[in-house]
């Protein structure tokens, strides 16, 4: 599926202890984080060079099951670029930022390269989209780089996709609604975005590419 869709679903990635590991030491970072800091921009995070290193992430990056996973669909061996701890906090939040807002569609190529992003839900996806979780458009990254406008979104400026390129693919839209300690997969010309979190609860994800 990935090669036809530009995405694939990695059901349970993490084991209940990783996952138990990821979501306190998650909590901890947002908790610590500068409050001018938005949420959504915790980068870097398993980087030796960082203050305080979060080996729980390499321990994940580097997961026997994991790299044999990514192996079977990349059908070659992963390699950790970098890693991102994105935090959408409720909208309720007094503490809350634009990291709780939407993202507009967009390739992770304009910005990224051509990394893939193996994307790590640390909270269940609601069914309803209620708390930010991922949508793709299948099959569209068959066309490359798709034409860009200039979009204030969150705590930086995207290059969203043109709204008129994608309309009239929106209906094959797919939402990642799995559970905790799932995972997807997607290329660097999948196109995706994800609503606001309007729930009463963070919803946190590592991002690894």
């Amino acid at each position: 599926r990935y090669e036809e869709d530009g995405f694939v679903a990695l059901p349970c990635l993490l084991t209940a202890g990783a996952l138990r590991n990821a979501q306190s030491a998650a909590n901890d970072l947002i908790r610590k984080r500068c409050r001018s800091f938005p949420a959504s921009w915790l980068l870097g995070l398993h980087q030796l060079n960082q203050p305080s290193p979060q080996s729980w992430i390499l321990s994940i990056a580097t997961d026997p099951t994991v790299c044999a996973l990514l192996s079977r669909v990349l059908h070659d061996s992963p390699v950790l670029i970098s890693s991102q701890l994105f935090v959408k906090l409720p909208a309720c939040e007094k503490d809350s930022d634009e990291s709780c807002e939407a993202v507009p569609w967009h390739q992770d190529a304009t910005a990224s390269g051509h990394t893939i992003t193996l994307w790590i839900a640390l909270d269940d996806m609601h069914p309803t989209g209620s708390n930010g979780a991922l949508i793709l458009l299948p099959g569209l990254h068959r066309n490359g780089a798709l034409p860009t406008e200039p979009c204030v979104a969150t705590s930086a400026a995207f290059d969203r996709i043109r709204p008129d390129l994608i309309q009239t693919h929106l209906p094959r839209a797919v939402r990642y609604t799995f559970a905790a300690g799932c995972a997807g997969l997607h290329g660097p010309y999948t196109p995706h975005s994800s609503a606001a979190n309007v729930s009463n609860r963070p919803r946190r994800v590592l991002v690894l590419r």
